[in-house]
């Protein structure tokens, strides 16, 4: 048997890959749902996926009057269709789409307040904000609460006229924001950081012609869904690509082997295995990934620019598709788990026994963990949507500063992987 295979066979231990196959399944089934995708972010997805459908992924000023003749009509008229032939929806007196929105979110608000709240808003306030005056009558049926209890429960057509009335929602939002809301924005130039998010932003408002229907929360969730499974990898290539230094040091016979001429391949062929192994979790995160987004972005905004109507709430150095987002997080990925396999590798020959490895393994894993989520925040952004947290941006404002860093450290584990090969061999040496 070659010595790469054997060193395979000592790696690939059975228990070891039995956690890495149980920490991959509760990434891609429970932590991505819950970290990369909600019901709010699909509901964009469908959102901007019929825009992009009927009217194309690049967009111009003349596209709403063609939408709100067209795509409003019509999902307003299938809206109600669909209510008409629903029994909840009939009893309780809900006959439209704005009936309904009216139901949700005005009348159930009204039902709960009291007078003296009333009586704090003048009358021209309190009807542009419910579209009533103050002595309606807001008591809610039997008929009226049924059909709000089904559609929390999501029940049966229920819920799915509802989830259309929530998509339609945000078709609406979307083109309030884009047709009309833009100059509004204008103002926030002056707040800006730096000059080009002013000049982004300016760019933004002034826009004539408008290339694209991507919604931010559809491109941070790609961020997201590759940096929870960048994490995930980390913690395998890590259980994985650092060996048993005890086993190495205290064996006489893997000591001599290590320094007889078959022997002295050893190392090198040792780290060839950590770097299959990086390269095999790789292939294993990209298609994790790849599987869940696939399954949950609509086909047609892959094609979709990243900068589009989202611009106010994200700027990116960046101006590609959403597939080439995508490409661009797998490459930061994919360096990250090449880098860490070699740190790792390094470790298990620096190491004396495994309490000295063990404690070198902990504060690599929680520092590149902690860097991999840093550097998929919302990667090549200037502004994001989202405040609080540190960005990556913050630290380095050069403009897609995230691929050189991970090619850096690359490089840097490259190195020490090999210097602690020769270090190795020079102490194995004198036991000849």
């Amino acid at each position: 048997m070659s010595i790469f295979a054997a060193e395979l066979k000592r790696v690939c231990q059975p228990v070891r890959m039995l956690v890495v196959l149980c920490v991959f399944l509760l990434v891609a089934l429970f932590f991505l749902p819950r970290i990369a995708w909600d019901h709010e972010v699909q509901h964009a997805a469908d959102a901007s996926a019929a825009i992009a459908r009927l009217y194309g992924t690049h967009l111009d000023a003349e596209e709403r009057s063609r939408m709100e003749d067209e795509l409003f009509a019509q999902s307003k008229e299938n809206i109600r269709l669909r209510m008409d032939a629903c029994e909840a929806f009939v009893e309780a007196g809900v006959k439209t789409y704005e009936d309904y929105c009216f139901l949700r979110y005005d009348k159930t608000r009204l039902a709960v307040m009291t007078q003296e709240e009333k009586n704090a808003m003048s009358d021209e306030h309190f009807f542009l904000n419910y579209g009533v005056g103050k002595d309606y009558d807001a008591t809610l049926s039997e008929a009226e609460i049924t059909l709000l209890e089904l559609s929390d429960a999501n029940a049966g057509e229920v819920g799915e006229i509802l989830y259309e009335c929530l998509v339609f929602q945000r078709i609406e939002d979307w083109v309030t924001f884009w047709y009309d809301d833009r100059q509004r924005l204008a103002s926030f130039t002056e707040y800006a950081e730096n000059a080009y998010e002013a000049q982004a932003l300016q760019n933004y408002v002034q826009a004539e012609n408008y290339y694209g229907n991507m919604p931010y929360e559809v491109s941070e969730s790609v961020s997201k869904c590759v940096g929870v499974v960048t994490v995930a990898a980390l913690f395998s290539v890590m259980l994985l690509c650092s060996l048993s230094p005890a086993v190495d040091r205290v064996t006489k016979t893997d000591i001599l082997q290590t320094v007889t001429k078959k022997g002295k391949k050893v190392l090198l062929q040792q780290c060839k295995v950590s770097v299959f192994c990086a390269a095999v979790i790789s292939i294993c995160a990209v298609a994790v990934s790849f599987g869940f987004l696939l399954m949950h972005i609509p086909s047609v905004l892959w094609n979709c620019p990243v900068n589009s109507y989202q611009s106010f709430f994200t700027i990116y150095h960046f101006n590609g598709t959403l597939l080439q987002y995508f490409l661009l997080c797998v490459v930061l990925q994919v360096l990250l788990i090449f880098a860490c396999s070699l740190f790792a590798f390094a470790s298990s020959l620096t190491a004396k026994n495994y309490t000295v490895l063990f404690g070198l393994l902990l504060p690599l894993l929680v520092v590149t963990e902690w860097l991999a989520n840093l550097l998929l925040r919302i990667p090549f952004s200037a502004k994001q949507s989202l405040h609080g947290p540190l960005y990556f941006s913050d630290l380095i404002a050069f403009p897609m500063a995230e691929i050189p860093l991970c090619v850096l450290l690359f490089v840097a584990a490259l190195f020490v992987s090999l210097l602690a090969v020769q270090k190795r061999k020079k102490e194995l040496a004198d036991y000849l």
